[in-house]
């Protein structure tokens, strides 16, 4: 009996101190867009390291948009939907300012 009710208590304290820290992360609809990726790294968004040359960049590129299209993603969950399309921005813009900077393209600004 003195078992059960020291795991009860514990239990109790536990919920306490973790529930509040715990709950609003679990209420929390979407995740936001820092969570998803690195929106400061173009090249991290496509995963190429700063020497890629512009034909990798591209093919990375090509991989990942078609991996996260909406249209890939159509039969999955609106949470899902939700990130992948996140994501799909996340990969566009990353590629266009990789492709307007770097030395390889004539887009240079």
């Amino acid at each position: 009996m003195l078992r059960i009710l020291l795991i009860l208590f514990l239990a109790y304290v536990l919920w306490k101190v973790l529930a509040p820290q715990v709950l609003p992360f679990l209420r929390r609809g979407p995740r936001q867009r820092s969570e998803i990726l690195p929106d400061d790294d173009p090249y991290a968004v496509l995963g190429v390291p700063r020497s890629a040359s512009l034909e990798e960049i591209t093919r990375a590129f090509h991989d990942l948009a078609a991996k996260y299209h909406p249209d890939k993603v159509a039969h999955l969950g609106e949470d899902l939907q939700h990130l992948a399309n996140e994501r799909f921005l996340a990969i566009e813009r990353a590629y266009s300012t990789i492709k307007r900077n770097h030395p390889q393209s004539g887009e240079q600004r």
